[in-house]
């Protein structure tokens, strides 16, 4: 029976409706790891205000979310905005509807109302808070202000507080119900997965490094699940350390988890807050994926000391930098490793530091690279890139080609564009997740 590895939990996070934080630490010395839990994007404040707000909270991701250059990381905060603005004017026109309808019968004596200025500033009303914006002001769902008894202005100035609360029950409910019926813009059940952020040491070339990584657990009832390794890109050959890489890619790794994948987002050497230097930029695209590749393995060994990794059914998936790193890890010898998803695909390394991310120098070089991974390939890869990626279609498929004709196997998928930059189509799963599915098919990955 495997032992499980001594691991301090500070703080876990389900991602459920209501959101909960549990702590606890469970006994150890000289710990493995550490577990940090996941914050939650809302801070501490009243569930439910004036409907604009919550439209605005709902559909806007928060300012500054991720605060980091990474452009794949940038485009992830952004996108929930893109689908939820879409969404959101469905909402807007289906609750003008519902509210017209109410307010029908209240209309019929707005013209004789609005002829009487004077007798309309005598109704003794503050005007709606900002908040919950009624058509306009002032209110004109009355009939006859200068025949109005002071008991019918009090009646009518209740009628219209009424009516402005129910505008905003009307915004609330509307919204509650895109929460729950709207599959395809919320595409993960968040009960269904859970979060927790951990340290572990990694042994790589004799060093032992404290290596930062996000799980995310299926939530099914199931105490042992197949592993998914995923790993990350780079921002060019110099990039700023980004405390919050580990919270990346977070659409793809919900819905692999959502599917029965327990999900590993390593951060490697010398990104986020993982420690060691930078290990990657070195002088060859090979050198410098195999570099990477190593963090890998370390992961891959770390994770199957625990007991609820299945570490017979094990896939490597990486984006950019992190998706040529996946393919130099596919030809390390790993008990369990089925195959590798390479993403965008694509490495800095020093030797094309300066020149053009299309010049011959460094695509000849990447080809290479290529073609020494095919040569030591152990197991299939799948390689996923966008018409409009940084490197283009022609020079993806000499690469591709290399790899297959010096020994690889593997199937390549040229995506249609993605918006202005191809390279993030990561950051949308649902444009490539069935090629990954049939992929893990192929490889008995289930």
């Amino acid at each position: 029976m495997q032992e499980e590895p001594a691991q301090e939990r500070v703080d876990g996070q389900r991602h459920q409706h209501l959101l909960v934080a549990a702590r606890g630490v469970a006994p150890a010395e000289g710990d493995l790891a550490i577990a940090e839990g996941d914050k939650p994007m809302v801070g501490d404040r009243r569930a439910l205000g004036v409907c604009t707000e919550i439209a605005q909270c709902v559909f806007r991701p928060a300012e500054g979310a991720l605060g980091v250059d990474d452009p794949v990381l940038a485009e992830q905060s952004a996108q929930p905005c893109a689908k939820g603005a879409r969404f959101g004017d469905m909402l807007a026109g289906a609750v003008e509807v519902a509210i017209a309808r109410w307010e029908g019968g209240l209309q019929a004596g707005a013209e004789l109302a609005a002829k009487d200025a004077a007798a309309l500033a005598a109704v003794n009303m503050n005007p709606p808070s900002a908040g919950c914006p009624l058509s306009s002001w002032p209110p004109t769902n009355y009939v006859g202000y200068h025949q109005l008894s002071p008991r019918m202005m009090k009646e009518g100035a209740l009628m219209s507080r009424m009516h402005l609360s129910f505008r905003c029950l009307i915004c609330a409910f509307t919204l509650l119900l895109a929460c729950i019926h709207a599959p395809d813009i919320w595409a993960v059940d968040a009960s269904a997965v859970s979060t927790e952020r951990i340290f572990f040491t990694a042994s790589i070339d004799g060093a032992d490094y404290r290596l930062e990584a996000m799980l995310y657990y299926p939530q099914d009832g199931r105490k042992v699940h197949p592993l998914v390794v995923l790993t990350h890109g780079r921002n060019g050959p110099n990039p700023s350390p980004n405390p919050r890489q580990a919270e990346g890619y977070r659409p793809l790794s919900n819905v692999l988890a959502e599917h029965g994948y327990e999900v590993m987002m390593l951060v490697r050497r010398g990104y986020g807050n993982s420690q060691g230097p930078d290990s990657e930029f070195l002088d060859s695209a090979e050198e410098s994926g195999l570099a990477g590749a190593k963090d890998v393995e370390a992961a891959v060994s770390f994770m199957c000391t625990r007991s609820d990794i299945d570490c017979d059914h094990i896939v490597i998936i990486g984006q950019s930098q992190g998706g040529w790193v996946s393919l130099a890890a596919s030809t390390i010898p790993m008990k369990g490793v089925l195959g590798a998803v390479n993403i965008s695909g694509a490495v800095n390394f020093r030797q094309g530091a300066g020149l053009g991310i299309r010049s011959r120098a460094v695509e000849d070089s990447l080809k290479h690279s290529a073609s020494a991974y095919g040569r030591n390939a152990k197991v299939p890869t799948l390689w996923i890139y966008a018409e409009n990626d940084n490197h283009l279609p022609d020079a993806v498929r000499s690469w591709f080609e290399a790899y297959i004709r010096s020994g690889g196997r593997g199937r390549l998928v040229i995506k249609p564009a993605y918006k202005d930059n191809g390279h993030a189509i990561v950051t949308e799963p649902a444009l490539y997740i069935d090629d990954i599915f049939s992929f893990f098919k192929e490889i008995g990955f289930q």
